[in-house]
C-alpha cells in the first residue's frame, strides 16, 4: 500500500478494479471512491485514454497527458455543452468567459494578466 492511500485512510490494499469496459466517471462505484489506485493502474494497462459514455476522455498515462495539453486538438471551450446545460442565462454567460473554459491566445492573454497578480 502507498503511504498516500494511508494517508487517505485506505486500511488494506483493494484488489478490486472496476472493468475498463464498463468505466464511466459520470457513474462511479463506490469502491473506487475508496481506492481508485487499481482501477488507474488497469485503465493505463488496459485503455489509457478511456471513452467515457457521454463522449469524454480519461487519459491515464503522463505521457499522455502532456501530449493533449500541448496538442492543439484538444480545446477547453464549452460553449456549446454549457448552452445546452444553463441555456442563454447569466450562469453561461459566467462560465463561458472563465480563463479555464478557453483556448490560446484568449487564454494566454488573461492568464498573463492574472499572473502579475
Amino acid at each position: 500500500m502507498t503511504s498516500l492511500a494511508m494517508e487517505r485512510g485506505v486500511k488494506e490494499p483493494a484488489s478490486w478494479a472496476a472493468d475498463p469496459a464498463r468505466f464511466d466517471l459520470n457513474d462511479i462505484d463506490p469502491r473506487f471512491i475508496d481506492n481508485p489506485y487499481p482501477t488507474y493502474a488497469r485503465l493505463r494497462a488496459e485503455a489509457p485514454a478511456h471513452r467515457n459514455a457521454d463522449g469524454t476522455f480519461l487519459v491515464t498515462r503522463y505521457a499522455d497527458v502532456v501530449r493533449v495539453f500541448r496538442g492543439k486538438e484538444m480545446s477547453n471551450v464549452k460553449d456549446e455543452l454549457f448552452l445546452k446545460k444553463f441555456g442563454p442565462t447569466p450562469i453561461y454567460e459566467h462560465f463561458i468567459n472563465l480563463m479555464v473554459f478557453k483556448d490560446p491566445p484568449e487564454h494566454s492573454r488573461i492568464r498573463k494578466v492574472v499572473a502579475r497578480a
